[in-house]
């Protein structure tokens, strides 16, 4: 029971610093400079945020409905497009170069955070935008059940998908540690002082 408290503890700690809407609430909460700030979390919010749109949108353009699997189902299948999509377009490069703290930097760090910043700007703003026009210039009827259903995949994306893609990326960790720390051991001596610890006092 202790061990599961401590695992519980331990990937609640690892949840608020690495999901996307658990982790710009602790930014905006932390009273020290962090080098991945609440704006460049955001940055990253509003790309997950922009892929789940891509994927709705897309699907529903190649598919005349969602009968055939279920709504639920059909939102967890966009969600998990989104998080593939997140993959595709570079969230997770972006997220790595903001979290560096380049931006006070000359040269190539400078521009790659520069570059990083406004690719995940456009995806953002550029799906909002795309969002927009759509709920605009189409009958709403049509809008609002692919806005409800871009709604519940979000909502799958950040409650199910985004979960436990951290929960697996830290046991993976974690036990690629524990492998990396064994294969070791299997090469390394004793220093000397623990050799002379272990040698009998009397022969």
């Amino acid at each position: 029971m202790p061990l599961l408290q401590h695992a519980l503890t331990r990937y609640w700690s690892i949840l608020q610093q690495q999901h996307s809407v658990l982790g710009v609430f602790t930014s905006a909460r932390s009273e020290e400079e962090e080098a991945f700030n609440f704006s460049e979390r955001a940055l990253c919010l509003g790309m997950s945020v922009g892929c789940t749109w891509i994927s709705v949108y897309s699907k529903a353009r190649n598919s005349a409905s969602s009968e055939e699997y279920g709504y639920y189902v059909d939102s967890m299948i966009c969600a998990v497009g989104a998080g593939i999509l997140n993959f595709g377009i570079g969230k997770s490069m972006v997220r790595y170069i903001l979290k560096k703290d380049w931006d006070q930097s000359k040269g190539f760090k400078g521009q790659s955070s520069l570059i990083a910043s406004a690719w995940a700007s456009i995806l953002s703003f550029g799906s909002l935008a795309h969002l927009v026009n759509f709920c605009i210039t189409r009958p709403t009827e049509i809008s609002s059940k692919l806005v409800e259903k871009w709604a519940h995949s979000v909502l799958m994306h950040i409650l199910v998908v985004e979960p436990l893609n951290i929960a697996l990326s830290a046991t993976l960790a974690g036990c690629g540690r524990r492998i990396w720390k064994s294969i070791l051991g299997l090469f390394t001596t004793p220093s000397e002082g623990q050799e002379d610890l272990e040698r009998p006092l009397l022969k």
